[in-house]
């Protein structure tokens, strides 16, 4: 529907970028627009054709599906928003277009959106798992963070690949904001080694731990 506009926006370079970020992409499904570009073109649409275009699954392009979970960013009623989320999920197919799932109204209304995590989190679909993980990590590692949130995420033990990457970012985000209550998860080694070692590596990354909390944690490898 908007492939004619999302290729005026298309750079070859940024596709071939791209190509390398995201190997489960076909050259042949990829345009080529930066990100940018796709949230500036998002905000001309009209509800009309938005809500036609979102009818329209599944999408030919990458772009389209980014361009599909941006508009999910847009919609203000949160009944209406995991609606169409549940919609989309079966053809999301790669972390770029996941991640991009990042409305302001999951911090709005935490009860619905913890009560739809332990539904993603438990589904043992790939990227609803990763969505449930990057979910948590935006709404629930700051004020609203308590043991319950560590319980769920230390009960899954997934060795997809960009689940285990999902679950390292949330833990490496916990011990980072929530070291004192995160950090028996890896003296008790609650997690599989990869998932372990690959948190508190992404954590020792992070300039908000203390020299002695990283050098700690480097104890703690398995």
């Amino acid at each position: 529907m908007f492939k004619q506009k999302l290729t005026a926006l298309c750079d070859e370079n940024y596709k071939g970028f791209s190509l390398k970020l995201i190997p489960n992409l076909s050259p042949d499904a990829i345009l080529g627009v930066r990100m940018p570009l796709l949230r500036a073109f998002a905000k001309t649409v009209c509800a009309e054709q938005k809500e036609q275009f979102m009818r329209q699954l599944p999408h030919k392009y990458h772009e389209e599906n980014l361009l599909h979970a941006l508009f999910i960013c847009q919609t203000k009623d949160v009944d209406q928003l995991f609606y169409e989320i549940e919609e989309f999920l079966p053809h999301v197919e790669n972390w770029a277009v996941c991640d991009a799932i990042t409305p302001k109204l999951f911090a709005k209304h935490q009860e619905k959106t913890w009560q739809m995590v332990q539904k993603w989190i438990k589904s043992g679909k790939e990227y609803a798992v990763r969505l449930a993980f990057v979910t948590l990590l935006h709404v629930f590692v700051d004020d609203n963070f308590s043991p319950k949130i560590l319980e769920l995420a230390t009960s899954v033990d997934d060795d997809r690949y960009y689940v285990k990457m999902a679950q390292a970012w949330f833990f490496a985000e916990c011990l980072a904001k929530q070291f004192e209550s995160t950090i028996a998860c890896f003296t008790e080694q609650k997690l599989n080694g990869w998932t372990h070692n690959k948190s508190l590596q992404k954590a020792c990354e992070s300039f908000r731990l203390t020299s002695e909390q990283k050098a700690f944690i480097k104890t703690l490898k398995v």
